[in-house]
């Protein structure tokens, strides 16, 4: 960095995800709560991690749409695990409890794909459940339950 940069410059060249605010006592010291530290910690173990607060958003979004899908409100509820999904944008998951919750989502996404007769589309997202865990069940289940005709709304 150069003598000429400004701190401005220099934050708007970096990703602003990366950039936890610091808080500061009154010696000047920075002082992080908890939160921060869990941030800091997830984006150190990589890329591919989702921080708590992304994680509170994907659990927020599947609880949401799993009541949309009980109350019958199909494309509503696969809406919202899209919106789960996307929060993942193309990283897979850091941690094998967030691979396996991205499956499930998908798995979700499946069903409500089944019953609104997408059948490729359900096909996929169920293809992607099982490549994320291999021992999602439901995923395994749901495109063969259209192949077999045993797939009933």
């Amino acid at each position: 960095m150069s003598d000429d940069a400004s701190e401005d410059d220099v934050r708007r060249d970096l990703p602003s995800a990366s950039i936890v605010k610091a808080k500061y006592r009154a010696d000047g010291a920075p002082e992080f709560d908890a939160a921060d530290f869990k941030e800091m910690e997830a984006r150190a173990r990589g890329p591919d991690v989702l921080t708590p607060q992304e994680m509170a958003i994907v659990l927020e979004a599947k609880e949401e749409g799993n009541a949309k899908f009980k109350a019958g409100r199909v494309e509503e509820a696969c809406q919202k695990y899209n919106c789960a999904l996307q929060t993942y944008a193309n990283r897979p998951g850091g941690t094998p409890d967030q691979r396996r919750e991205k499956s499930k989502l998908y798995a979700n996404r499946a069903e409500c794909l089944l019953r609104l007769e997408q059948w490729l589309a359900a096909e996929q997202a169920a293809s992607k459940a099982i490549q994320l865990d291999a021992d999602n069940v439901k995923a395994h289940y749901r495109p063969c339950a259209r192949t077999r005709g045993t797939w009933r709304r």
